[in-house]
């Protein structure tokens, strides 16, 4: 930026007029506007009041994280669950007003509106189950000795991680049993 021209300005006026033109021509640099296209509107039974249950639960929590009491833990619970329930109640209550009136046709596309339904775009994989047998069921590429030796060479090369090994242990049919009873179902 040229802040001579702010200096070198006459008048008071002169110097406010090229600081401005200077600070602007930083902020048209540096943060254009730009359009912001909006995706997806707000919930429309996102009221105030919930806006502000929302707010009064933000605000327990952090009290709660500040200071971890069991007072505390149970206000900001109680707001928890009353800001959820008022919030699947809020939900309930839209959909419900919305289907109100509304013809067969209207209430489906309401419905794929919310997600709720079947998509028109499932796609269904045609996987030729033939070739995919035998793809595993062949064995596999024999490479060269050349080819061998050079990539055992590479990673001989690199460094060792700094874990424990992975070894096998011996495993009696005692420890499987004892291991299949111990499962709770």
């Amino acid at each position: 930026v040229d802040w001579s021209t702010v200096f070198g300005s006459d008048t008071v006026d002169d110097m406010v007029l090229s600081f401005n033109k200077n600070i602007s021509l930083l902020y048209d640099n540096h943060a254009p506007i730009r359009r912001v296209r909006v995706k997806q509107l707000p919930s429309p039974w996102l009221s105030d009041s919930i806006k502000r249950m929302m707010a009064r639960r933000d605000k327990a929590k952090r009290r709660y994280r500040k200071l971890p009491t069991e007072d505390n833990l149970i206000t900001y619970k109680k707001l928890r669950n009353r800001c959820n329930r008022m919030c699947r109640d809020a939900k309930r209550r839209h959909i419900h007003s919305s289907l109100e009136g509304l013809n067969t046709c209207q209430i489906w596309k309401f419905l794929n509106s919310l997600g709720i339904g079947k998509h028109l775009n499932e796609t269904s994989f045609t996987i030729n189950l033939d070739a995919l047998n035998k793809h595993f069921s062949q064995a596999p590429i024999i490479l060269n000795d050349s080819t061998k030796s050079s990539t055992l060479l590479q990673l001989s090369k690199r460094p060792l991680p700094m874990c424990t090994p992975f070894t096998f242990t011996p495993v009696t049919e005692c420890d499987v049993k004892r291991s299949i009873l111990s499962i709770s179902t």
